[in-house]
């Protein structure tokens, strides 16, 4: 069981339409609750089941913008639902996001990629799918506690091979 490996969730979804992940363990600090991530997801249009461990996830038509508001603020959960925001068709909006500099990293480096978002730094935040591109000539900022960056580009890697 990995800690974050809930955190390629959302991109695999986006990029891939489904996804099966281990839920999240061995973390050092406690348990990592995921629920704000499948509920992030699932505004998004996934359809997510938890099967012996693992989350499985679908969005065999693609994910759609919406409205996400968090009911408490989520570091992961926002990088997981940005990223997956970053390829739904549409709008997305995000309500009490996380503003840690390593959402403000992704953000920018997602941006880099070619997603459209508004309110970086804040506690709102839109945006949408500009155009796609790839750009791992960018330095992020690594979180600390979850190291996601090295995730998402390992995410980007896979899918470039799909």
């Amino acid at each position: 069981r990995m800690r974050a490996s809930v955190l390629v969730l959302g991109p695999l979804i986006a990029r891939m339409g489904e996804a099966k992940v281990s839920l999240p363990g061995g973390c050092a600090i406690g348990t990592r609750p995921v629920d704000l991530h499948l509920t992030g997801l699932k505004a998004l249009g996934a359809e997510i089941d938890i099967d012996a461990g693992y989350v499985v996830a679908r969005a065999p038509k693609g994910l759609i913008g919406n409205r996400v508001i968090f009911p408490k603020v989520s570091v992961g959960a926002t990088h997981n639902v940005l990223m997956a925001a970053a390829l739904a068709k549409g709008e997305t909006v995000i309500e009490n996001a996380a503003r840690e500099p390593e959402i403000t990293d992704l953000a920018h480096c997602l941006v880099a990629m070619g997603a459209r978002i508004e309110g970086i730094s804040y506690s709102r935040l839109m945006g949408g799918l500009k155009k796609a591109k790839v750009n791992l000539d960018r330095k992020m900022l690594a979180d600390l506690a979850l190291n996601d960056p090295t995730a998402f580009k390992a995410v980007v890697e896979l899918a470039k091979k799909a």
